[in-house]
């Protein structure tokens, strides 16, 4: 019999597992050969197979004690765990309209529609805040709720109440488990338009559909929305305190003081009212500046415009009534508020214009407006007109052409 060698194979575990290693045994006669036949035989790959076998066990079977020794050590002490019947069930919106706000202190809750069926289990730091937020994101389905107060903000005792709830329920509620719903409860409303703008007015409209279902409710609280937040488009709603009220009033009569009254007369002979918001108004040498919101037809538009002296000079008009019969002239001739891109020559420009303009741009503008336009300071040129060898050739190339033969 041949005197055997003894080598050794290392077998690499999973990351964290020491290595094993088996004892392969090898004739010195052709070792190549027989390592070959050996390593292909099915002893050896059977004893392979029962050496990974026995290491991954035993690898589990030391990790899981690990866990569970570490869960022990983490753990804090077994919590009571109030049973949801035994806690009072309380209105979200009191008679009165208000929220519960003034209840503070860390706690688990548990909110509930107005079947009185639970929708969400949460815990908090100050639980009247955040049924607040909860309501104010969800004023359709949060009609009641329930809570176990804390001495502290404890999560491991938040986590035993919460999963002894879910326990007793025989499993978490929709608002817990299912991924559209949990994001509606922890999530703010949030819109998108193609620009930063246009997410502004998706924001403020969306804002004041929900703040129409929150004061359909019977809420009587101050509350809106946030303004840095409302600029990207998220809607999330806060109590307004007094100071912020006394603010906010404030500048709803700055706001009052700048908005301005205007009418005109459409092709009916009818009377139509319309509102200019003047944002900031600044004297030049040659007349004014306006940065004005237009509040017309359910629509907000802005604009810049120049009214120049000469269509207030004669006392006639003030600067602001000039301004407005101009914006009345245009919502009778329904010219568009706004445009977008690049405009050619002859194209009116509403979003950056002066009355000069509009007195050049269309004809009728004198018989319309009843101001005392000094017309004899300036040339009268109208941009909808064509003029010299513009009004004989309109090709550009011949225009050329034409030009060179001149």
């Amino acid at each position: 019999m041949n005197r055997m060698n003894t080598s050794r194979m290392a077998v690499t575990m999973l990351p964290g597992v020491q290595m094993r290693t088996v004892s392969i045994l090898i004739g010195r006669g052709n070792p190549v050969g027989r390592a070959a036949r050996f390593a292909s035989s099915p002893s050896f790959r059977r004893r392979i197979r029962d050496t990974l076998y026995h290491t991954s066990t035993c690898v589990k079977t030391r990790v899981a004690a690990t866990d569970e020794a570490a869960s022990d050590a983490k753990a804090g002490p077994a919590v009571d765990v109030p049973s949801l019947d035994s806690l009072p069930l309380l209105p979200v919106v009191s008679e009165q309209g208000t929220l519960p706000g003034g209840a503070e202190g860390a706690a688990v809750f548990a909110i509930y529609d107005k079947d009185e069926v639970i929708q969400y289990v949460g815990f908090s730091s100050s639980v009247g805040k955040s049924i607040e937020k909860l309501f104010y994101r969800r004023p359709g389905v949060t009609f009641f709720f329930k809570y176990a107060a804390l001495d502290s903000v404890d999560q491991d005792a938040m986590m035993q109440i919460r999963n002894g709830w879910f326990d007793a329920l025989d499993g978490p509620p929709i608002g817990n488990k299912n991924p559209v719903e949990k994001d509606a409860w922890q999530v703010p409303v949030q819109v998108a338009g193609n620009s930063e703008s246009g997410t502004l007015v998706a924001a403020q409209e969306a804002a004041a559909m929900l703040a129409a279902q929150i004061r359909n409710r019977g809420c009587a609280v101050d509350f809106a929305p946030e303004p840095a937040l409302l600029q990207k488009g998220i809607i999330e709603f806060v109590t307004l305190t007094p100071e912020e009220i006394e603010r906010i009033r404030i500048e709803k009569e700055k706001l009052a003081e700048s908005i301005k009254q205007f009418t005109y007369v459409n092709d009916e002979g009818e009377e139509v009212e319309f509102e200019l918001l003047l944002n900031s108004e600044l004297k030049t040498n040659g007349g004014y500046m306006y940065d004005v919101t237009l509040m017309h037809d359910a629509r907000e538009t802005n604009h810049r415009v120049i009214v120049g002296k000469k269509y207030y000079k004669h006392g006639t008009f003030e600067p602001e009534e000039a301004l407005g019969a101009t914006f009345g002239y245009i919502l009778k001739r329904e010219i568009p508020r706004q445009t977008e891109g690049i405009l050619s020559q002859t194209q009116f420009s509403p979003n950056y214009f002066s009355v000069a303009e509009v007195h050049q741009c269309f004809a009728d503008f004198e018989d319309e407006i009843p101001m005392q336009i000094d017309g004899d300071s300036f040339w009268k040129f109208r941009k909808i007109e064509k003029y010299g060898y513009a009004r004989q050739v309109d090709d550009a190339e011949k225009l050329n052409l034409q030009f060179k033969r001149d």
